[in-house]
């Protein structure tokens, strides 16, 4: 059989509850020339034997459609490890990336494959998001942003690709650029996109084409560690573009930047602490962010009235069973919602608010 247009890495940890509504959008495709790569990265349950079984309910159409489902299994490394392996088994001219409990639209790979031909000297394409809840269900948009003129730096002060479930990339590209780094866990597929935006145009499909699944038990809801390897991201961007240059303007540009991406990140994490189930422990943790956030950004600093909001609603589900505190930040009118106010601060204009 001929190598495939399109190879579809689908990185796999105990998810077991998900894995076969997120491979029944993948093999539902209006596009049919791929093959899909399971890496089983170490499971506590019996993912083969769930994925095997899905195999043999769907082998007709599979062979319909001439379909190749693989599943490979390995000690846990992380999704950095799980995406790369994927990567090294890979076949075919695009790679694509699905996370096993996201899911797509029937159109998307049909979508990315076509721009992808149409347009030779871009590196990456993806698709808008919208984030759903455990039964997919639509809960809020993703950024819905495509890429301006400034693609990277903007890249850099904001992950408007929202997912590493969106992109779809060029083989030829990841030989050059290089795979996800190994030494991140959160963070690692905004690294990728980075180095590639870089060096490439990227461009957008823009139609929401991935449904993202947010769960209170998923990886990014882990804000220390999203943080952590969010900044590391960051820094390591900045290396390289440091590195690159040698005007004392452009040095001053990068600091700029980087007061821009932090103060975005912060803002973000804030945001993230109450999104979605409130973990109390995580709670005390949205103060460092806050405070981190106005070191960054000038702006907010002078918005006295969103700053005391913040600071109330952390006080008050610190220190207050959970309902009490709802009921006193609805007093305080905008305070139950001010986490939702501070996406407005995030800006990747970097002449704008530092």
């Amino acid at each position: 059989m001929s190598d495939p247009s399109i190879s579809i890495v689908v990185p796999f940890y105990n998810a077991d509850d998900t894995i076969s509504a997120t491979l029944e959008s993948v093999v539902r495709q209006s596009f049919s020339n791929f093959e899909v790569i399971v890496i089983d990265d170490g499971s506590q349950n019996e993912a083969v034997e769930i994925i095997s079984k899905w195999r043999k309910e769907n082998e007709s159409y599979l062979q319909e459609k001439s379909i190749e489902l693989f599943c490979c299994r390995f000690n846990n490394a992380g999704p950095s490890v799980a995406r790369n392996r994927g990567i090294e088994r890979s076949r075919g001219k695009y790679i694509a990336f699905l996370d096993a409990d996201d899911h797509w639209s029937i159109d998307k790979l049909q979508a990315q494959f076509l721009f992808l031909e149409q347009n030779p000297t871009v590196g990456l394409v993806y698709s808008f998001t919208h984030c759903v809840d455990a039964q997919n269900n639509f809960f809020r948009p993703g950024s819905l942003r495509s890429p301006g003129v400034g693609a990277s730096l903007e890249l850099l002060m904001q992950n408007y690709l929202d997912n590493g479930s969106s992109p779809m990339v060029r083989r030829s590209v990841l030989a050059e650029i290089g795979n996800f780094p190994p030494q991140l866990r959160l963070a690692e597929d905004w690294d990728l996109w980075l180095r590639i935006a870089e060096c490439y145009p990227i461009a957008a499909i823009p139609v929401p084409q991935v449904n993202y699944q947010v769960s209170r038990y998923s990886s990014s809801a882990n804000t220390q560690h999203l943080g952590r390897d969010s900044r590391k991201t960051i820094e390591r961007a900045l290396r390289r573009r440091k590195v690159s240059s040698q005007m004392e303007n452009q040095r001053n540009f990068i600091r700029v930047a980087r007061a821009r991406s932090l103060a975005n990140l912060y803002e973000f994490l804030y945001f993230q602490t109450f999104s979605g189930a409130i973990r109390r422990r995580n709670i005390p943790r949205a103060f460092l962010y806050l405070f981190q956030a106005l070191k960054y950004d000038s702006a907010l600093r002078k918005d006295w009235k969103m700053v005391g909001r913040a600071i109330a609603k952390v006080i008050c589900l610190s220190l207050l069973p959970n309902r009490v505190a709802q009921k006193v930040l609805n007093i305080l009118g905008k305070a139950n919602t001010v986490h939702s106010e501070m996406l407005s601060y995030i800006d990747t204009d970097v002449k704008g608010r530092t």
